[in-house]
């Protein structure tokens, strides 16, 4: 993959290897795991070398943020970043507001965020930071943002709301054995989360994105009918227990607060496995999910006056 990199570096004439090489590379890799996941999600090499080529033939956008209207369909959409861009392409706005308004590695649930009447839910744009050649990625979720408020004259807010949750606690005896783990990673943090669920058979055919997506046109549908399926395996490699109970939240009908006062990133797998979340939570993991009341952030976007 790494060769194949360099290789497409040198047809570019590029002195150095970047996200757009390692791409190639990786979709250049036939038959390996990496390209058949990639090509699962619709990534082509030709594609993919065209729209380099076509996204170098154009002239240098100027620093800042770029938003403009698209047709593509979400199924379509991609985030790609390097050293001096990043971009968000066939994002709704909620769908693009849960990456800015993210954390590097956990976007924020689209389901806490509340747009106001004017901006179309289902409308599709291309989001373009292009940063300042001595600008520093750390700004960027921010840089982002601001170009956000701006394109769509609105202000994008964090307000705590009351509302019925979930809280994932640890006892102390569990905590003592994770915090007693922490300082053994080292290096850079990667973290990716996977959930399985299995859904009644559509009409005995096999399912496809066509068949889920007619039979549950919204997320709250997909929902529901994840609330009642079986629900498999659910993963963090090297997370944190926020993290996990992010992942934990997108299988259920409401947030998860992490009250575990469990420090650090641990690897945490919740095996497939008959029964609900919380007795095999208990059973496996040794943690309790209960259903309770807290103030949870929502981020909410409201026209400028």
């Amino acid at each position: 993959m790494l060769q194949f990199a360099e290789d497409e570096a040198a047809r570019l004439g590029d002195a150095a290897v970047d996200s757009e090489h390692l791409l190639v590379g990786i979709l250049s890799a036939e038959g390996s795991r990496a390209a058949s996941l990639l090509k699962a999600h619709g990534f082509r090499l030709d594609e993919i070398r065209h729209e380099i080529d076509v996204l170098r033939s154009r002239p240098p956008l100027s620093p800042g943020v770029h938003i403009s209207a698209t047709k593509k369909p979400s199924s379509d959409g991609r985030e790609t970043g390097s050293n001096g861009a990043w971009a968000l392409e066939g994002f709704g706005l909620k769908a693009a507001l849960s990456r800015i308004c993210g954390s590097k590695l956990l976007p924020f649930p689209s389901t806490r965020i509340e747009l106001p009447a004017s901006l179309d839910p289902d409308a599709r744009y291309d989001f373009l930071l292009v940063i300042e050649p001595t600008g520093h990625q750390d700004g960027r979720h921010e840089l982002m943002r601001r170009g956000v408020e701006t394109h769509f004259r609105v202000k994008v807010e964090r307000e705590d709301r009351p509302m019925d949750v979930y809280v994932l606690t640890a006892p102390e005896s569990w905590r003592s054995t994770a915090n007693e783990a922490l300082g053994s990673d080292g290096g850079g943090f990667v973290s990716s989360s996977f959930m399985e669920f299995s859904l009644a058979d559509l009409g005995g055919e096999p399912p496809t994105l066509e068949s889920i997506t007619a039979r549950f046109p919204t997320p709250e549908s997909l929902h529901r009918a994840m609330r009642t399926a079986s629900i498999g395996r659910i993963s963090v490699s090297n997370g944190t227990l926020e993290e996990f109970c992010r992942a934990l939240e997108q299988t259920l009908d409401r947030p998860v607060v992490d009250e575990t006062r469990v420090e650090g990133r641990h690897d945490l797998e919740l095996a497939d496995g008959p029964g609900d979340v919380a007795g095999r939570l208990r059973n496996e993991l040794g943690l309790e999910l209960t259903p309770d009341r807290r103030s949870v952030p929502w981020i909410v976007v409201r026209e400028n006056g």
